[in-house]
């Protein structure tokens, strides 16, 4: 599929096209709104260009063939769902100029096994990495001072993580469910751990 000259690709424009399996996405495209690919079940390749800017919430929810994607380093934001259930999706990078990454952005990637946050993100936003099964590690930025609800729960293979002393609220649930948890150091800076932060960590110790 190609484009013209449009700068926004618009919402469901693409939505439920399961036979498409490769989409290249010119520089002249800055907005991906809201589920333009979203259960495109077929799509194996996207290729993003720099100059993009937003990619909308469930831009490419339930796209399952899809085992990578490389955000270009101009977006800035990433809406809610814009990758969940992506269950292929192994290794994701957050690009420096990101100022928000909504709720549920990778939840459900089954997959995916490495995350690597370049942003100075505030807030790990409710259920961000939840349910990604495969995780195992992932490093919180110094600038992240709020772990939000849910947002690793469900991580059943996540190790270890080091919160950073930026970090002041550890909410509901954030790491509940992970169950292989061994290595956790919580900083003087938390000031609040809500209820059931780490419910069912059953191997921390």
């Amino acid at each position: 599929v190609g484009y013209g000259d449009p700068i926004v690709i618009r919402t469901r424009s693409f939505a439920g096209c399961i036979s498409l399996n490769s989409v290249s996405i010119p520089s002249s495209i800055l907005y991906i709104e809201s589920q333009a690919f979203i259960g495109c079940s077929s799509l194996e390749q996207v290729e993003l260009m720099e100059k993009l800017y937003l990619i909308g919430s469930y831009a490419f929810c339930g796209c399952s063939k899809l085992a990578q994607i490389t955000i270009p380093r101009t977006v800035k934001v990433i809406c809610n769902n814009a990758f969940s259930d992506c269950i292929l999706l192994e290794t994701i990078t957050i690009p420096e100029k990101v100022e928000l990454v909504g709720e549920y952005a990778f939840s459900g990637c089954s997959n995916l096994k490495n995350v690597t946050i370049n942003c100075p993100l505030v807030i790990i936003n409710p259920y961000l990495f939840s349910d990604c099964t495969s995780l195992k590690e992932i490093v919180i930025p110094g600038t992240v001072e709020i772990i939000d609800s849910y947002a690793f729960n469900g991580c059943q293979e996540l190790e270890q993580i080091a919160i950073p002393e930026s970090v002041t609220i550890i909410s509901s649930n954030a790491f509940s469910g992970c169950g292989k948890l061994k290595s956790l150091t919580i900083p003087d800076s938390v000031k609040l751990i809500e209820e059931n932060a780490f419910s069912d960590c059953s191997e921390l110790a």
